[in-house]
């Protein structure tokens, strides 16, 4: 509903947007949106006694992360068939047959680490020897 093409929002965290059907309406929906909250819509009712808005009810919108093609990738070698692989990252790089070094690769699994665990119940962890790190996947019974 607002124009990025003039300006208006280029620069704001947020936006609040009151629409309603026709300009005498009692009723109207507020529309959030912004970078610190959830996208949100508010139904409001207005006292023409008191003047004032109330909140009618609410709708939220939750914002979940689109998957990760890795995590993904990493969810089919560790199964319920086969809940444990250790290895090196470049084993590991290998089996994912991904065009990813092997260095990102445990530099993106240590960031995703948390991701890994909720959303795949599969438990990442690195040990660090003198011949190399050490990559143990292991899937948790939920």
């Amino acid at each position: 509903m607002i124009s990025g093409t003039t300006g208006l929002l280029g620069c704001a965290d947020g936006a609040f947007l009151m629409k309603k059907e026709k300009r005498t309406d009692l009723s109207a929906i507020l529309e959030i949106v912004g970078r610190d909250q959830p996208d949100q819509k508010l139904h409001l009712k207005r006292d023409a006694e008191k003047l004032i808005w109330m909140l009618d009810r609410a709708e939220a919108e939750l914002w979940k992360n689109p998957p990760d093609p890795l995590l993904d990738k990493v969810a089919t070698i560790v199964t319920e068939d086969n809940p444990v692989w250790s290895g090196s990252a470049t084993e590991l790089a290998a089996l994912l047959q991904d065009a990813i070094q092997p260095n990102i690769l445990t530099r993106r699994l240590n960031v995703k680490a948390g991701e890994l665990l909720n959303e795949y119940q599969i438990e990442y962890s690195v040990k660090r020897t003198r011949n190399g790190s050490f990559i143990s996947l292991t899937r948790k019974t939920v």
